[in-house]
């Protein structure tokens, strides 16, 4: 990092990263528009020496604990297992925030914890970040395919070159709150490492093989894993969040993403594809 206010991109100077870069300033830009408070908020776009940059919101604590990196893999290295209130106002955030992005027909391709930054007084504000790799389903009425993403959270409809829609994001959400309740990735075999039931059963949903069962993402505050949380009606911000665009500084994330516009790998053969056959 240069010092300056921004989040620079190591590949900026590929094809690859020049892409991801351009993609994350269009989607960036056309969401400052309708910001929401679980999206993370748009400064402006720049170069320092050889370096593409983009300033975005300031999310600098987790858990209580002031550290650099700030998101919720950063949380779930350093506790292995949120607490339950913390996992239901973290998933609240992240729900709302794809959900947004969902009425705006973007798909984030990217879902996972290190996507996913906290802030707020508690610390379990969620606010979605890293957006090189999303997309405008505006004029694609049958959709994107092409795997994409990161290969632990990919959808299984997206082998080969079939078509996926916004569940694909969902089932991405439902291994991210895997992780947030249960510490751990699923396993090939089921969803025994999760022993509350109400999380076992809003992941069993988000997760379900069959896309067409799957759970749709306007749907999931209903669940009953969330309805013993009191969450404010009035705002479409989860605790610790605020009305106002913040943009007091930026965060760095900094993890090795492995992620892959195209690739065929099998490296989430031990991943549970769903709880169903």
């Amino acid at each position: 990092m240069s010092g300056l206010p921004g989040i620079s991109s190591p590949t900026s100077g590929t094809a690859t990263g020049r892409l991801e870069y351009d993609r994350e300033v269009a989607m960036l830009s056309m969401l400052e528009k309708n910001w929401h408070p679980n999206i993370i908020a748009f400064g402006s776009a720049f170069k320092d020496r050889d370096q593409l940059c983009v300033s975005l919101e300031l999310a600098n604590m987790v858990l209580n604990v002031r550290v650099h990196h700030v998101s919720l893999e950063d949380a779930l290295r350093a506790t292995n297992e949120l607490d339950v209130e913390s996992a239901k106002h973290i998933a609240t955030g992240i729900a709302r925030g794809i959900s947004h992005l969902h009425g705006h027909q973007i798909q984030h391709r990217d879902i996972k914890p290190e996507n996913v930054l906290l802030t707020g007084a508690f610390s379990n504000h969620a606010v979605i970040s890293d957006f090189g790799l999303s997309i405008s389903l505006k004029n694609k009425p049958m959709g994107v395919r092409g795997e994409c993403g990161t290969t632990r959270y990919r959808a299984p409809e997206m082998r080969g070159m079939n078509h996926y829609s916004d569940l694909f994001n969902v089932y991405a959400y439902g291994v991210t709150v895997y992780r947030i309740a249960g510490g751990q990735f699923p396993v090939q075999g089921g969803l025994g490492q999760l022993t509350n039931m109400e999380a076992k059963g809003l992941v069993d949903q988000l997760m379900h093989r069959v896309v067409g069962s799957r759970l749709e993402i306007d749907k999931v505050l209903e669940h009953s894993f969330f309805q013993v949380l009191e969450l404010d009606q009035k705002s479409n911000s989860s605790s610790g969040g605020s009305s106002k665009r913040p943009l007091d500084g930026v965060t760095d994330h900094g993890h090795d993403t492995k992620r892959t516009r195209h690739d065929n790998d099998n490296d989430n053969a031990d991943v549970l594809e769903g709880a169903h056959a």
